[in-house]
């Protein structure tokens, strides 16, 4: 597939979630933030409280507790860990292996690589929201294939619409997509004054599965979202962002 000069990624984000609450030890967290520290020179460590309530033939009781989130934040990027998840998002995106790469890191360097631990979620989306300068707003041929542009023919004065989305569920053998698309409009509830449109690839597992496999996971969520980019997407587009 080809390889742009260019694109309009604004979020590529990879979320797990755990079966079972996580507690992090000091080590593990202290070897993540030696481990990324030349990515993410900073880590905040916030304190959350949540409730939990054991209930039993005998007594009902509700119990406060504290629990720390720890968070990696720098230049567009972000890793935040929380007893039942991890996220990871990238506004500055930089392309799949240095993701992949970060992903690794945390997973190795908390352990969570080993097949004890599981997740009952695990997915990767990438948000692309495509700005052009010029031209109709509505007008998306030769850019985008005629199928996923939304039929405004019904309306008889397009200045009052505001926004015009559709959405696609998959379901393959191991996992699930769901694809957002159409005009989303930053100005909205405003009517569409400006050419944009949003291809937002969302790729979930629907099963339980090993963290170890997060990775071969991440490597198949990928090239299914490149494929589905590409099928998309026509060649004028294609050459706005430069084929490399």
């Amino acid at each position: 597939m080809p390889k742009y000069k260019r694109d309009y990624l604004t979020n590529v984000i990879c979320r797990i979630d755990f079966i079972d609450r996580l507690n992090f030890s000091t080590d593990q967290i202290n070897r993540l933030k030696d481990d990324i520290s030349g990515d993410f020179p900073n880590m905040d460590d916030i304190d959350v409280s949540f409730i939990e309530v054991m209930m039993s033939p005998e007594e009902d009781r509700t119990i406060r507790k504290k629990e720390k989130v720890y968070e990696f934040a720098h230049e567009g990027k972000l890793v935040r860990i929380e007893p039942e998840f991890i996220v990871f998002e990238f506004k500055q995106y930089t392309g799949f292996d240095q993701f992949k790469k970060l992903v690794k890191k945390v997973l190795n360097n908390l352990d969570l690589s080993n097949n004890s631990v599981r997740s009952k979620r695990m997915g990767l989306r990438y948000i692309n929201q495509i700005h052009l300068d010029e031209g109709d707003p509505f007008d998306w041929s030769g850019l985008i294939v005629d199928s996923l542009v939304p039929n405004t023919v019904y309306i008889e004065n397009k200045n009052v619409l505001s926004r015009s989305l559709g959405w696609v569920d998959l379901t393959y053998d191991e996992f699930y997509v769901r694809f957002h698309y159409g005009m989303f409009n930053s100005e909205h509830p405003n009517p569409i004054a400006r050419k944009e449109f949003v291809l937002d690839f969302d790729c979930y597992t629907k099963d339980e599965q090993d963290l170890s496999d997060v990775l071969t996971l991440l490597d198949r969520f990928h090239e299914k979202i490149k494929e589905m980019f590409e099928c998309s997407i026509l060649d004028d587009l294609r050459q706005i962002m430069g084929v490399e």
